[in-house]
């Protein structure tokens, strides 16, 4: 399956309703073809309710934690064991 990751800027959207047009167009156009849809830049509660109401598939941002180069979750109980047989 492709993946669209969205090319607007999500941060505040629930208060931007230009963002908002914007953002839905691109959703509709990436479900016609039958894309995954990443919306990156997520900050706040009010973005995720819109953004998942909108129909983006995934979400990431600062509303989930701060980027990372060896995330917690990707390691079994903070001992070094990967998960999903992935290395470091």
């Amino acid at each position: 399956m492709p993946q669209l990751i969205c090319a607007t800027k999500p941060n505040g959207i629930a208060n931007d309703p230009d963002t908002q047009v914007l953002t839905q167009a691109i959703i509709q156009i990436a479900q016609h073809f039958d894309m995954l849809i990443v919306a990156e830049g997520v900050e706040q509660q009010a973005d995720v309710d819109m953004l998942t109401a909108m129909g983006a598939d995934c979400l990431q941002g600062y509303y989930f934690d701060a980027p990372s180069i060896r995330p917690d979750w990707l390691f079994d109980g903070g001992k070094g064991a990967v998960k999903a047989g992935m290395r470091a």
